[in-house]
């Protein structure tokens, strides 16, 4: 029963497959299976059963998941804290990113983190805010960079940059000419919004709201890619965070933006509450500040920044 063997089987059971699993560890499925076996036959009890999508724990390996998830843990924090005497992080950080700030954040924060840190290995995954906050609290990625509000006090969060929302036209709109769109003028629009239950969404409902104001809500995407190449083929307006305009994006340069009055999206980064940090992820949510701030002082990003 090693480690590594505990860690493949939690794997195995987040992933509710083992084809998933063994794609994911980047190892050979008979391998996985065979490990499977090996815990089975040491402790005596059937620890995984079929299901129509793939695999599930029995309760005897929803016990074992438990445990091995503890022990996982603790050797972590030893490992964790032996890195912290040599400054020098080591293992791995997996953490999530929306896609609007994976446009203009992610490629230079992974070139500078793999460059300060080599021995540590990556792993990104990319989803809404409501999609990485479940992966965080099911212990899936370390940290994430997240939309506010949080409500889950599962998790901790420190908010460390406001960005302006902005209004998402076709090229012909003249837009550019304007210096900014109140919320009365945007309603009266053709809008391209997020799917309901999507952070960003949430926001923008309430702010119409709070005006007393319907919005003229003509199509939904939960995809900011999409939306612009609806917004490019002059299908309507899309009210969007100003990072999602500030990347080259597939359509962009046939569309025009102007900041929505009083309007904004406050970003934080995440993690789950009550668990040891690795000096790994300290050091990533670290870069995360100090990548955002070198964007805004390069005008390739703007907002205020507001964290440590």
């Amino acid at each position: 029963m090693t480690p590594k063997k505990l860690d493949h089987f939690v794997k195995i059971v987040q992933a509710g497959s083992l084809s998933r699993a063994a794609d994911d560890l980047q190892i050979a499925h008979s391998a996985l299976s065979r490990e499977v076996k090996e815990l089975e036959a040491e402790i005596g009890v059937k620890l995984l059963q079929r299901n129509a999508r793939g695999v599930e724990a029995t309760p005897a390996g929803e016990a074992l998941r438990r445990q091995a998830e503890i022990i996982l843990g603790l050797l972590g924090k030893v490992r964790d804290e032996v890195n912290n005497a040599a400054d020098k992080p080591s293992g791995s950080v997996a953490f999530g990113m929306t896609a609007t700030m994976c446009g203009i954040l992610l490629a230079p924060l992974v070139k500078n983190y793999l460059e300060l840190y080599p021995d540590v290995k990556l792993r990104i995954r990319e989803g809404t805010s409501f999609r990485l906050r479940s992966a965080l609290l099911a212990r899936e990625i370390d940290v994430a960079v997240l939309n506010a509000p949080i409500a889950e006090p599962q998790l901790i969060f420190r908010p460390f940059f406001i960005e302006p929302f902005v209004l998402v036209g076709p090229a012909n709109s003249n837009l550019n000419k304007r210096s900014k769109i109140s919320m009365q003028e945007v309603s009266r629009l053709k809008l391209i919004l997020p799917v309901a239950h999507n952070t960003t969404r949430m926001l923008i409902d309430t702010a119409f709201e709070k005006q007393g104001l319907v919005p003229h809500n003509l199509l939904e995407t939960d995809d900011a890619a999409p939306m612009i190449q609806l917004v490019s083929a002059e299908l309507g307006y899309a009210m969007m965070p100003a990072s999602s305009v500030s990347a080259p994006t597939h359509g962009a340069a046939k569309t025009v933006h102007v900041p929505i009055e009083g309007l904004t999206l406050t970003r934080g980064i995440s993690a789950p509450a009550g668990v040891s940090m690795s000096l790994a992820t300290q050091k990533m949510c670290q870069l995360i500040c100090t990548q955002t701030k070198a964007l805004l002082a390069a005008k390739k990003l703007r907002g205020e920044y507001i964290g440590p």
